[in-house]
């Protein structure tokens, strides 16, 4: 079993016995292994199982991480390595066991020269180790329960401990997703969402982060952070920042730009009709052209366009640009450029759906042509604004950026 032990000069700070979840250092409190000191960042570090090791990796952190005095970005840990945070240090023993009697110490309390220097660097933990200090050298340390309160009369009954609080255990359901279960019990103090083995949550799929997440509990209450900074973790279609409570009940705009039905199209009305019945209940279709708004629109949910395609197919229809009339084509810039505008600046989350229709046979006809161009520039010009690039073929999703 490996052991975590954080390390202020000699004195044991903390011990975290590590599982397969992710154990996240760094200075603020949501950190599973918290260091208390300006020279820490935020969330500094993490580690990971990964295959059949653990993982050191630096979240880009200011001053950086040191391994057996050497920084590093992402190492596999070996027993006994040295990890240096700020000022504190953080053991990495392998196979550790109960036996060894090196690390006797953590249960008991350190010497008191060393408070003032710890106090210094994390308050909390030291205020906790000097209260058991003095307890234990005045002799009575779990003896106060048993001494009756001062003033009170000699052979008046102790009063009873508080009864501690239930304990609280949380279910999460997936309402829509690729998982292997559909309801998981989050017993633990770690869960940790993502396609890895090591996840608690399965997640499946093509785009599928390794470790999407983490869920911690604490003192009855849960809590979720994105494990990197690139991962986006939304609770009730707002995007989170850093550790975010979860309450209970804790629901994506899905923007259809294809003609609606009732056109008179029978087969694209049944078309339309067995798509929505694809879509999670929780989505909320909205039919319009007006893609511009809906991205400057406050509010927290997501934006799922599906598609660029059929906008731009409906917008050169609007415009009457498919002939190349004068002023068509500066009408259709303008249409073009506001959801251009509007994407750069946009603080929700959107995923469009295009396709590429430039890499196959020139069509044979001006109006295709020009449609061919106009999407293509569209496509080009929306991916350079575009935090990730994916090409689907054949079913095979690659990342191009």
């Amino acid at each position: 079993m490996a052991k975590l032990f954080l390390k202020f000069e000699a004195t044991v700070l903390k011990e975290v016995t590590l599982s397969q979840g992710v154990v996240t250092i760094g200075r603020l409190p949501d950190n599973l292994v918290q260091v208390d000191n300006p020279a820490v960042s935020g969330h500094h570090a993490k580690i990971y199982w990964d295959t059949d090791h653990y993982v050191l990796e630096d979240n880009e952190s200011t001053n950086g991480t040191y391994v057996n005095n050497r920084r590093i970005t992402r190492v596999a840990l070996n027993d006994g390595d040295q990890v240096l945070v700020g000022k504190h240090t953080v053991v990495f023993k392998d196979a550790w066991h109960e036996d060894a009697p090196e690390e006797k110490t953590v249960t008991t309390a350190p010497p008191m020269q060393r408070m003032d220097a710890t106090m210094m660097l994390d308050t909390r933990k030291a205020k906790e180790m000097m209260a058991r200090a003095q307890a234990i050298a005045a002799g009575t340390h779990s003896a106060a329960a048993a001494t009756p309160a001062a003033g009170a009369a000699p052979g008046a009954p102790t009063p009873a401990p508080a009864a501690p609080a239930k304990e609280r255990i949380g279910t999460l359901t997936v309402m829509s997703g690729k998982t292997d279960q559909r309801q998981y019990v989050l017993a633990g103090k770690l869960n940790v969402i993502g396609k890895s083995d090591m996840a608690s949550i399965r997640l499946k799929g093509w785009f599928a982060p390794k470790v999407a997440a983490v869920i911690n509990r604490r003192d009855n209450k849960y809590f979720i952070a994105a494990s990197e900074k690139n991962i986006k973790v939304k609770i009730n279609e707002g995007v989170i920042s850093g550790q975010h409570q979860l309450a209970d009940g804790d629901l994506v705009d899905y923007v259809a730009t294809g003609t609606p039905p009732g056109s008179g199209d029978a087969e694209w009305d049944a078309r339309v009709a067995e798509h929505k019945q694809r879509r999670p209940a929780h989505w909320r279709t909205v039919e319009t052209l007006a893609l511009a708004e809906v991205l400057a629109a406050p509010g927290p949910a997501p934006v799922l366009v599906d598609c660029l395609t059929t906008w731009l197919a409906r917008v050169m229809d609007d415009c009457g640009a498919w002939d190349g009339t004068d002023g068509t084509a500066a009408a259709l810039a303008g249409r073009t450029g506001e959801v251009l505008e509007a994407w750069r600046h946009t603080r929700r989350q959107v995923i469009a759906v295009s396709n590429e229709i430039g890499s196959g046979v020139v069509p044979g006809t001006a109006s295709g042509r020009r449609f061919r161009d106009e999407l293509g520039q569209l496509n080009a010009r929306i991916a350079a604004d575009s935090d990730e690039v994916w090409l689907c073929t054949a079913g095979i999703a690659r990342r191009l950026r």
